[in-house]
Order: structure tokens, then sequence, then C-alpha cells
């Protein structure tokens, strides 16, 4: 195998200490296993492969390695279909477990494109062998050697734009490596982005800077010299104008005097200082340039140093006076004088000739002005091809022509245009007229010379630039995607950036950008970046769920570690800021937490103060997004035991808006999505509300016989949901007896479920409830008889110590004899075979709290009865009071009967009660008799 000199050297270091597999048996031949993943790796042009690394343990870590942005994403894919979680760690992300000691060496090989995993080595082994068999038999594709620059150039501006060097340098390796630009370009690009980057010292100490003064280049790339010259060599002089004069001098104009010839468009601060430098020097004086700056520099910060600098003697006494009338040749004289703007504007005024052409072609070449190519453009589009060829007469004006050229024809070719856009919207409704190049070289040129003042604050132009970018642009998607960066630049290069006004383009923008993200960590910072703007300046409901669904499209299609490390500051602060829309935002915080990699770089409890800031605490928010909900909101169901914190924000208010949408869903029954989730929501929801510390109060009857009859409609039949519909009818009944009539026939309608042991404790507590608000015996008759029909020989351990209680409630609503005749013979048996732990506790004082007086007065007489020692006493008092207070501090037990009774009181008596208190399931006589036999048990098993 013959290995590049790179390829080599990563070998021999990856196969080197610690790695139990060593360079040299590679070479010798004593490892022919591994010859499917390393020849890969033969020849110029490497391709993906995945690479063992054998631990000190024997075992090994994977290395995947590829080598440009497409095949990294194939080689994600294909591992996750051929290995994944079925055989290793492998979750699917770029960030994938620990960091490894060797990762520094693989990143420096692959520029980044590399993952790890381990698992189950045969199997990966396999798996890995399978995988290279099926590539090497099929058509080896074209997509892994690039060759389109496009993709390439836009990465680059990408990485630019979210200041990652290391990737910006990157693309120029491998444009240069595919010969995809020239190398007067690459060297450009390089020189763009140290400037970018603000790398003076290495911009100046290029090796080819000499070659840079000396030929012609772009105006950008003088404008980086310009600045690097200044940031080196002048600015610790600014605040001593006649010493910046002498370094220019003497130091500056010798060595960089070609960068000074032309000014053309050159804006930035430290150019314009430079150039007034330049208009300034007493051995060749320029007063045109000089008041041509102080004009353009008006109003900046740089202006009082201009105006220093600029009051200096200058000789002018030899100026000629600025002719009215001018002639070709005074264009010529000026453009030979450097001043090709003044050159321009005479000379397109001018009759067309051979001449003018010519002249105009040289002052665009040299101001590389896209509104002097438009009007270029505008002066030749009626020229024939004869005419060309009389025009293009010498070198340098078919130079000037070339330069010219991408922006003077068709996309076909065949013909001249005057087309040449002048700003975004231009731009987008004609790209069909511009061959792919010389679009993408607008768009570049544009980010930086289209004017902002006259379009931004257009806003006419700025609805269709948002039309623009709803449109359909599919067609030309490939050129739209180039383009991209470029158009976020403009925006961020605005002086007045961010612009308040302009919120709903930024806003259509960040939406544009993230549908078009191809997946680059640098996309997703600068995606994230432009949330954090638009979040800053205010969002409303329309643009909030925008920006939300926008990122929630983006993470789906790219969820992984790097995206979520750049989320994760926005997430903060989104939680710490109103939100407008919050089922927007919950559907994000959702499908990160489905997507969350198992060894993230987040930390759980970190991810768990996120999720906690987004999710709503109240009920009245949940179900606020439940009714307001049209779509995508069944993941709400997954938070709805994490609702329901505190009682602070349980106001009247929130009560009547519940009841109001409650009202609502029972009225017109909600779609099954939404049905489901209310169901399951109740049950807590229920809890919630009656262990309110004021629950329950006589305002809130209606809301309370509502919320019963949205249980009964849409709750399950099950145990959990007929326990705390008793719970809460006991306190509807509390304070509006007179609707026992109405509840008891919902209720027993609605309990239409099979009977089983399980349930009969909750029915029978539903019984005695109804029983003890005054429902007629014969009414409960009907229940009791199917239930203890059918459950009468079935009762079990968990169960049989029901039977005294529903024989005592059958022989008052006269049940079915032969029923209670089994029932009699059943607790006689399990009176004669086992002791009552009641009658060994010793003498004590006991109060039952509780609103319920009958069914508390029959647990008391009931437990008297068995022990006579006891002494038991009933409080019925919803409020603590001074009677209150005595009975729990003259009491041995308190039984707290939080199933009926306020919480006020509970918490009334917390601090006076002698001993901890019990708390019985239910209100009714057996559940009470129920928790204090278990304390009675376990009192004598201590």
């Amino acid at each position: 195998m013959m290995f590049s000199p790179e390829t080599r050297q990563f070998l021999e270091k990856f196969f080197s200490s610690p790695n139990l597999i060593s360079w040299a048996q590679v070479e010798s031949g004593g490892l022919n296993k591994l010859l499917p993943y390393i020849s890969r790796l033969d020849g110029n042009v490497p391709k993906p492969t995945i690479l063992p690394f054998m631990e000190h343990d024997k075992s090994f870590t994977w290395f995947a390695i590829a080598f440009d942005e497409t095949s990294f994403i194939q080689l994600l894919e294909q591992v996750r279909s051929f290995i994944g979680p079925t055989y290793s760690d492998f979750g699917g992300y770029r960030t994938n477990g620990a960091p490894h000691p060797f990762d520094s060496v693989v990143n420096s090989f692959t520029g980044g494109l590399f993952f790890s995993f381990r698992g189950n080595d045969t199997k990966i082994g396999e798996k890995i062998n399978l995988l290279f068999r099926l590539l090497e038999g099929r058509p080896e594709r074209r997509t892994q050697v690039p060759d389109n620059p496009f993709p390439l150039l836009r990465n680059f501006e990408i990485a630019l734009q979210a200041r990652d060097f290391n990737n910006a340098e990157t693309q120029i390796d491998t444009l240069e490596r595919h010969h995809l630009i020239d190398p007067r370009n690459i060297l450009f690009m390089r020189i763009d982005m140290l400037t970018r980057f603000e790398r003076w010292g290495e911009i100046l100490g290029h090796p080819q800077m000499k070659d840079l003064l000396k030929a012609p280049r772009p105006s950008r790339i003088t404008e980086g010299i310009i600045r690097a010259v200044f940031k080196v060599h002048l600015t610790h002089y600014q605040n001593q104008p006649e010493k910046m004069k002498e370094i220019f001098s003497e130091i500056v104009w010798p060595q960089y005097h070609s960068l000074y010839r032309i000014r053309g468009s050159l804006s930035h601060p430290d150019t314009l200082i430079s150039f007034m430098l330049r208009a300034v020097d007493l051995n060749d004086p320029l007063p045109v340039l000089r008041d041509e700056i102080l004009m353009v520099g008006a109003g900046t910060s740089v202006q009082p140093l201009l105006q220093l600098l600029a009051d200096s003697e200058m000789d002018v006494v030899g100026s000629k006076p600025e002719p009215t009338m001018y002639t070709i040749e005074d264009a010529k004289l000026l453009a030979d004088q450097g001043r090709f703007n003044d050159a321009f504007d005479v000379v397109s005024q001018l009759p067309k000739s051979k001449e003018q052409i010519q002249l105009m072609l040289k002052c665009a070449f040299e101001l590389e002005d896209l509104t002097i190519d438009k009007k270029v453009s505008d002066a030749v589009s009626h020229i024939s091809e004869d005419e060309w060829s009389s025009i293009l007469t010498s070198r340098h004006i078919r130079t000037c022509f070339e330069y010219l050229a991408p922006r003077l024809f068709s996309a076909s070719g065949s013909s001249t245009t005057s087309f040449v856009p002048g700003n975004w919207n231009e731009w987008f409704e004609h790209i069909s007229e511009l061959n792919p190049g010389a679009a993408v070289e607008f768009a570049k040129r544009g980010a930086e010379e289209w004017s902002r003042d006259g379009f931004l604050t257009n806003h006419s132009e700025m609805e269709r630039l948002i039309s623009n970018l709803h449109d359909n642009v599919t067609e030309h998607g490939h050129i739209i995607d180039s383009i991209l960066p470029y158009l976020l630049r403009y925006f961020v290069n605005d002086s007045e950036w961010p612009r308040m006004e302009l919120k709903a383009v930024y806003s259509e923008i960040h939406r544009f950008f993230l549908s078009r993200m191809h997946g680059m960590r640098d996309e997703m910072k600068i995606a994230v970046e432009w949330s954090d703007l638009l979040l800053d300046l205010g969002l409303s409901v329309t643009e909030y769920s925008q920006l939300f669904g926008s990122l929630l499209e983006g993470w789906r299609k790219f969820a992984s570690p790097d995206f979520l490390k750049a989320l994760y500051p926005f997430l903060q602060k989104a939680g710490e800021r109103p939100c407008p829309d919050l089922l927007s935002r919950l559907r994000l915080i959702h499908q990160i937490r489905s997507h969350l990699p198992g060894r993230a770089i987040i930390a759980e409890k970190e991810w768990l103060d996120i999720e906690s800031s987004f999710i709503p605490k109240q009920w009245e928010t949940w179900y606020s997004i439940l009714y307001d909900a049209q779509e995508d909101y069944q993941f709400l169901a997954d938070w709805i035991e994490r609702v329901g914190d505190g009682y602070e924000e349980w106001t009247p208010t929130s009560i009547h808006r519940i009841n109001e949408w409650i009202t609502q869903w029972i009225i017109e029954e909600p779609e099954p999505g939404k049905k489901g989730i209310l169901s399951r929501s109740l049950s807590p929801f229920v809890k919630y509300v009656t262990y309110d510390p004021n629950f329950p109060e006589n305002e809130e009857t209606e809301f309370y016989e509502n919320l019963a009859d949205a249980i009964r409609h849409f709750g399950g039949k099950n145990e959990a949901t007929l326990q705390h519909l008793i719970r809460l009818i006991d306190g509807l009944l509390q304070k509006k007896p007179d609707s026992t009539e109405t509840q008891w026939r919902n209720t027993r309608d609605w309990m239409t479920f099979q009977p089983i042991p399980k349930l009969l404790p909750v029915v029978f507590d539903c019984m005695e409830l109804f029983y003890d608000y005054g429902t007629i015996g014969l009414e409960i008759k009907h229940v009791w008889d199917k239930w203890l029909g059918i459950l009468y020989d079935k009762l079990d351990e968990d169960t049989e110590w029901l039977i005294p209680f529903v024989l005592k409630l059958g022989e008052v609503i006269v049940g079915d004899y032969s029923i209670l005749q089994h029932l009699k013979e059943r607790l006689q048996q399990d009176a004669d075979s086992e002791d009552d732990p009641l009658k060994v506790l010793p003498a004590m004082t006991v109060t039952i709290f509780s609103c319920r007086e009958k069914a508390a007065q029959r647990a008391a007489e009931r437990i008297m009865f068995r022990n006579k020692d006891i002494k038991v006493r009933v409080c019925t008092h919803d409020r603590a009071t001074d009677q209150t207070t005595a009975y729990a501090r003259q009491s041995d037990l308190s039984i707290v009967v939080t199933a009926c009774i306020s919480h006020a009181l509970t918490y009334g008596i917390k601090d006076k009660l002698s001993t901890d208190p019990i708390f019985p399931r239910s209100s009714g006589e057996a559940g009470i008799i129920k928790i204090f036999e278990e304390y009675a048990k376990e009192r004598l098993s201590s």
C-alpha cells in the first residue's frame, strides 16, 4: 500500500503506545485482519474508515474517521445502521462518551471529522468487515472527492462568522488540496480569514506578502492589509498625530505604497485614517483626497483625528480649478492621478465611444464597486460582438473586461444583459438570469457593498425581502445555500445592528437559515446566536412560536451534543424570560429530552434545572396550554406528575378559568388525543384540589360539581379515580348536601365496571359516604347486592378486614338475605381464628378529627366497644380553635381524616400534637378503623 506522507505519519502515531497494536506489526504483515481497515487510507485520496485502538485490557476503542462533511455524515449513518446501540455504546452523535487520550491525534488528521465508540468487539469487527465489503462492492461515489467549490466556500464563510478558525482553515485546505480554487484566490481567502480573526502580524508576515503588494487584488484584501499595517505600525500613536505622520512617511509608505493608490469605496475607520495620512503627506499632498475623506468620515468616531491630521499645512498653491466642461482627456487625466471615482463620474456623462467604454471598464476594474458595475453593465448592454472586438484592443482592457464578464452575460452565456443586482431583493428576484458563479459573487460582494441605509429603512423593501425568503427556492437551492452566509453577514455588519424595527426580518432570516442548515457545528452556533438576539428584542406570540418552531425542526434533524451545547445558555435565558407561547417552548424542551444523549456533555442535574424552569408549575397554566393546543401536544402527559407546586397562585381566578375549560370540554368533547391527556390529568389534579388548605369552600361548589362530572366523563374506571372522586364529593357534600341525590345517581351510573376484590374497599367507601349524607337504603342496596353477591366468597387477606363494615351497612339498607348470612358466617370464622389487636392496647385517649360526624362517631363507638379502656372523642371543626388545640394536646393519639377535613386544621394543630398523627385512606368508618388497627399491630410488635 502507498500512503501519503501525512497518512503514514498519522498511522505511525495511532499505532503506537499505549495502543497495544504497533505499526511495526501492521507493516510486517502480522495483522492481516487489519488490512480492510487500513487499506481504505491508501493513495492520495483516503476513504472514510474505522480503526481499532487496543486498550491495556485488550478491549478496543473504535475510531471512525472521515475527511469531508458529506462522507462524515454518511459514516455516522453507516455505523448507526450496522452497529448502533445493539452492539456498542454508539448513540448516533459526533461526541460519544468520555474523551480518549488519542483524540488529539485523530483530530489533527481528520480536522475534527471523527467519533469513537466501544462495545462487543467481536460483533463490531464482524459488522465493520461486512460494511467495508459492501462499500468496496459498489461503484465509488464521486461525492467522496469534492468537485464543487461552493459548499466549501459556504462552510468557510460560516466558520468565519462562528469564529471557528480551525474549521475555516480546513475549508481552505480542502479547496487547495482538490484544486477547486486557483492559488491566487486561495491566498486571498487566507488573508480574508486572518483579517476576520484580526491576526494582523500573520498578515504582514505572510510569505507571499511581497507578491500580494505587487499584484492586482480585491478591494477587501487591500483593506485587510491596510488595516494590518495600521494595527501593527500606527494604532499606538493615535494620540500623537505628528508621530503618526512620521511613521507613515518613513516606515509605511516606502514598503506599502501600492496599498494607497486607490481608495475606491473603502471606508473602515482604520482605512480612512491611513488614506488621510497619505493625503496630507507634504512630499506629495492630495487635497482632493483629503477633502473626500473628511466628508466620508464626518460623524464617525474617527472624525476628530481625521480633522487633526487634515489641519496640517499643505501647499496647494499650484492647484488648478476644476473645469466646468469635461472631455475624455480630462477623464483620462483623473484616472492617471488615481482618482477613479471622479474619472468614472466624468466619463459616464460623455457621449458613447470606444474610448469611453474602455475607460469605464478600467474604472470598474479598479474600483470594484457593484454600483459602478451596474452602471457599466447598463452602458454596454447593447454592444454587439463585433463592437467588442474593436474595444478589447489591449491586454489590460481585456483583463478589465474579464473582471466584468460574469456580470455582463446571462446565465446562458449567449448575450449581454443589463442586470446587476443593487440589493438583496433584486438578487432574489433575478436569480434565474444569473449564472451560479455570478450569483454567488454578487451576493458575496453585495454583503459588503450594497447600501444599508436606503434599503433597511425602506419598509416596502423589507416586506419584499420577507416575501422573497418565503418563496419557493428549491429550483436554485444550491445557489441559495451558497449565499446564505453572506445574507447573514450583510445584516450583522449593519452599523445599527440590531434594529428593533427589523425584528420580523431577522426572524424570517433565522427561520430560513435553520431550514437550510447542513448540521455543521458552526451553523448551530450561529443559529443559536440569532435566536438569542431575537429573544433579547422581545417577540410577539407569532414570532415566539416561529422561533421555537424553527429550533424544534433544526433539533429534529440535527440532534447532537454539539447542538445541545450551543442551545444550553439560550435555554437558560429563555427560562428566565416571559413566555408568550408556552406550548412551542415546551415542544422543544420535550424533544431535546427525548433525544438527550445518554452521556451528554450537559449533566443530568443541569438539564433538570432547565426543564424545571420551563415546565408549568401551576395547574391553571398547564390546563390553559392543553385547552389552546391544536396539534403536537401529546407530550404534555409526560409532565403531569410535576404540576401542582404549592397554593400561592391557586386563586379564585385560577379556579374560575379551569372551571370554564372543564365545562367546555364536557359540552364539546375534545379530540381523542386531548381526551386521553385530560383523563390522565384528573386524578392528580383532584388530589391537588382536595389537599388545598382551604378545601372545601362554599364559593367553589359549582367547580367541585363540574370537576366531579369531568372525572365521571373522562376519567378511567379504576381504584385511583374512584378514590379521588369520593374525596372530592365528600368535600362537595359538606358544603352542598342538597346535591347528594344528583351526585349519587351520576356516580352509580358511572360505576359499571366488573366487581373485583381489589375495588371493593373504595366502592364500599362510596356507598357509606352517600348513606351518611342521606341517600336512601334502597338506592344503595342495588349496588351493595351486586358487588357483595359476586365477591362475598372471594374476599382475600387484603379485603377480609372489610367484612364487619359491609355487613353492618348491608343490615341497615336491608341487603340480600343470603348474602348477609354468608357474611355473618365468614365473620364468625374470622373472629374464632384471630385475636383482636385493639383489645390489648393500654388505656389511652384518641381524638378523631373529621368533618364526617356520622362515620367518625360509628368508628369511635366500634373502637370503644372493642376496648373499654380506650376513650375516643370526635372533633368536627374544620379550622383550628381553642377546642381543637386542647384536644390535640390532651390526646395520646390523633386520627386526622384529611380526606374530608380542612388542611387548615391539619396545619393548625400539627405543632400541638403530643405524638405523630395517623391518616386513614378514607373518611368512612372502615378507613378509620383500618388505620387504627394497623397502628395497634405496629405498636404491639415493637
